[in-house]
């Protein structure tokens, strides 16, 4: 199991442009991943990627799992789980902006 070094303040920042440029396509699957996590009882609208870098990094007891499937996602693309969690975090802040306006707190 390899652990990633953080990511730069650099790389999140291009990362939290891409995000918020997702397709079509691309929130499918993210939604098709939340729903895999759901299943799996993973915190609401955290990917499954994201909690896998975490407990990669945490090292709990099935660490070793989740380190694999980790490095497995990293062959796929380079920091896959830390990209997915700056996409955890982007996509949430999205949602709180929305219902705070909506509930008319934004004034």
């Amino acid at each position: 199991m390899t652990l990633d070094p953080p990511l730069t303040s650099a790389q999140i920042a291009a990362q939290e442009v891409k995000i918020r440029q997702e397709n079509y396509i691309q929130r499918f699957l993210v939604a098709f991943d939340d729903l895999g996590a759901a299943l799996l009882d993973i915190q609401n609208d955290q990917t499954i990627s994201s909690q896998a870098e975490i407990d990669a990094h945490k090292r709990l007891w099935y660490s070793g799992l989740a380190g694999i499937l980790s490095d497995g996602l990293d062959l796929i693309q380079q920091s896959h789980g830390q990209r997915a969690q700056v996409g955890d975090i982007v996509r949430a802040e999205a949602v709180i902006a929305t219902d705070t306006e909506a509930l008319g707190k934004g004034e």
